[in-house]
């Protein structure tokens, strides 16, 4: 099916979010994902990876807190700590720098990067948009009379 990027992003960040991850790994991962769809890669396969991998947050967020720590040194990550590796590249792409494979590690540096023709929707197969919706549905509060009575919904008017 064919999606947005924004719808995309948005999906990602709700489904790490029931995943249990923390609301700033989930934007970051929502964002990666969504720019390596823009890259004509297929990100919500890789988000859903990592999203299902038992040690998916732990090597998201420790490739993450090395990216934010990135100046003008080069970084090297090493590849226990990778994650997809067109993922890796989009989100270092995304930090200002570029990753690059060399002798097992991923090396990341600032730099110039060429400009590619992004496109504008992201493609997701039927059996990870069904995973990302089963995540993301654990965010969403059951409606119930007793939610209702509390103030949830419109109420009995709806007069906007």
């Amino acid at each position: 099916m064919s999606f947005s990027l924004n719808e995309t992003e948005g999906l990602i960040r709700k489904a790490a979010i029931g995943a249990g991850w923390p609301l700033g790994l989930a934007v970051d991962l929502g964002r990666a994902v969504a720019s390596a769809c823009s890259s004509g890669e297929n990100g919500a396969a890789m988000g859903r990876e990592l999203l299902e991998a038992s040690d998916g947050l732990s090597r998201f967020a420790a490739l993450s807190a090395l990216l934010d720590t990135a100046g003008e040194a080069e970084i090297v990550a090493s590849e226990n700590m990778a994650i997809a590796p067109a993922l890796a590249l989009v989100i270092g792409r995304d930090r200002g720098g570029v990753f690059a494979p060399q002798n097992g590690d991923l090396r990341f540096s600032t730099g110039d990067q060429p400009q590619q023709q992004s496109p504008q929707r992201a493609e997701i197969e039927e059996d990870d948009l069904a995973a990302l919706k089963a995540l993301a549905h654990k965010t969403y509060v059951p409606a119930t009379a007793e939610s209702r009575l509390a103030g949830a919904g419109a109420g009995l008017t709806d007069n906007d």
